[in-house]
């Protein structure tokens, strides 16, 4: 790989790259497992592939081999199978908006996300939202449960949710994809947690967004984040503290920051959580006040090192695993 112009920097159990055969530029866009040569370029299409690809693309014309343990795990990398749907699919949703015009959300807001409540199936008793891909294109569902069941998980997701960059890709009755155009026109994305969130911010002017279904951020998202020209990426989960006052929001935001600044300039990455628990549970006035913070921060030279600091203790409460130290160490 090295002569084919693939500076290749070790990450354990993958190299990573730029994307020579691209012409890419980003040192760290192309991942590739060294038991089997099975890679992924996160700038590009974001599939994993067959090392015979790769070097194909790259005009490779030796020969190589593999043996059966790494055949078996470039199987198991490849076979991470995606369901797609039509829009004919959304036919069975009821477009009952009541949920969540209950909680202040617009029917413009709703209408716009597609979504509508399940009567039948897996999702039933659920108000559901399609994830869309690219060229109308579904590649799952998440639901949000309206029947307030005791036993019933609030959201259920229907397919494989690291394969989900979301909200970017909704077509407007225009076609185009409005959250992508404002998050590349503004060169910045707010991640949050949960859909929810997302209508909020969505209803309350902020459609720069995206959204990481929990606190890990995929590599489908990250693949999406890779192919911005982003100039700053907010990270905003939960504000919530439990019983034992741990903020899991704050320290999620923290251990992303960290995964994030492996693949991003930190000049690019900030933390601003929401002013309450959750976007969902803010109101106008109450954005007006994030949006202040927010500006205050990315103004914030000093971010970095505060970064550091909460991520130092919070390694030494183990509530951010030890394998972030050296990172840390990185970013100081």
């Amino acid at each position: 790989m090295s002569e084919l112009g693939y500076n290749l920097e070790d990450y354990g159990d993958h190299w990573r790259t730029s994307a020579v055969y691209r012409g890419g530029k980003n040192a760290s866009a192309l991942q590739i497992y060294k038991d089997s040569g099975v890679w992924i370029d996160y700038g590009g299409d974001n599939e994993f592939r067959k090392l015979s690809d790769l070097l194909n693309l790259s005009n490779y014309t030796g020969t190589f081999t593999l043996s059966s343990s790494q055949l078996s795990r470039e199987r198991e990398l490849i076979s991470l199978e995606e369901k797609l749907f039509t829009e004919d699919s959304l036919r069975k949703l009821i477009p009952n908006y009541s949920f969540y015009m209950k909680k202040n959300i617009s029917e413009a807001t709703l209408r716009f996300f597609k979504g509508g409540v399940a009567m039948s199936g897996s999702l039933y008793g659920r108000f559901v939202f399609p994830i869309y891909k690219q060229n109308r294109v579904i590649n799952g569902f998440s639901g949000r449960d309206v029947l307030n069941r005791d036993q019933a998980p609030k959201w259920k997701h229907f397919c494989n949710r690291r394969l989900w960059a979301y909200p970017f890709f909704i077509p407007d009755e225009d076609g185009n994809y409005l959250v992508d155009e404002k998050i590349r026109k503004s060169k910045e994305i707010v991640l949050m947690e949960s859909i929810g969130d997302a209508l909020s911010c969505f209803d309350n002017g902020v459609k720069n967004i995206g959204v990481t279904f929990g606190l890990d951020i995929s590599k489908a998202l990250l693949g999406y984040l890779l192919s911005l020209d982003a100039d700053r990426i907010v990270l905003s989960t939960n504000n919530d503290n439990n019983k034992d006052g741990l903020n899991s929001g704050f320290c999620s935001a923290i251990k992303n920051y960290l995964i994030l600044s492996q693949f991003f300039s930190t000049d690019k990455l900030f933390i601003c959580l929401p002013t309450k628990n959750d976007f969902g549970d803010m109101n106008p006035a109450d954005f007006s006040k994030w949006s202040s913070k927010k500006e205050k921060i990315l103004g914030d030279k000093d971010q970095v090192e505060h970064v550091a600091k909460a991520a130092e203790k919070m390694i030494e409460k183990k509530q951010v695993p030890q394998k972030y130290r050296k990172i840390v160490c990185q970013i100081k």
